[in-house]
């Protein structure tokens, strides 16, 4: 008795098509993480944040112009740092600005970095140091 006659659905040619399908999507996911994961640049200094990503602007912040370092750590050991905490916006925006008022710059985001923890804590003392050096 065959094998595949266990499993009424597997002995049409659309089922398997289907199964073939849902692992091209499952691989195409991980290749394109993996692609744009190479087309990101960050840098940290003592005195910036600097968020590059191919085809967008560059993000350039002071570090004294940021909030706090907010770190969330994901199951794969890699993490996102964020800065001004969790869930708290880097700035208050009026519900109706005047005309002409220029938007507030963008916040960098520092996504899937490797000893995150250990960043977070690096920039947090870099931070400290700005502030008392004003």
């Amino acid at each position: 008795m065959p094998c595949y006659s266990l499993y009424p659905t597997f002995d049409k040619p659309g089922a398997w098509f289907l199964l073939g399908l849902l692992l091209l999507i499952s691989v195409a996911k991980g290749v394109h993480r993996y692609l744009a994961m190479r087309a990101r640049v960050y840098m940290v200094t003592d005195r910036r944040v600097v968020a590059w990503t191919r085809g967008q602007p560059t993000i350039s912040r002071f570090l004294g112009e940021l909030g706090p370092p907010h770190l969330v750590e994901h199951k794969n050991g890699t993490g996102t740092i964020t800065f001004g905490g969790a869930g708290k916006p880097l700035f208050s925006v009026d519900d109706d600005p005047p005309a002409g008022t220029p938007e507030p710059p963008a916040s960098p985001e520092i996504n899937g970095i490797d000893h995150a923890r250990r960043i977070r804590d690096l920039i947090a003392v870099a931070q400290n140091r700005s502030r008392r050096e004003r």
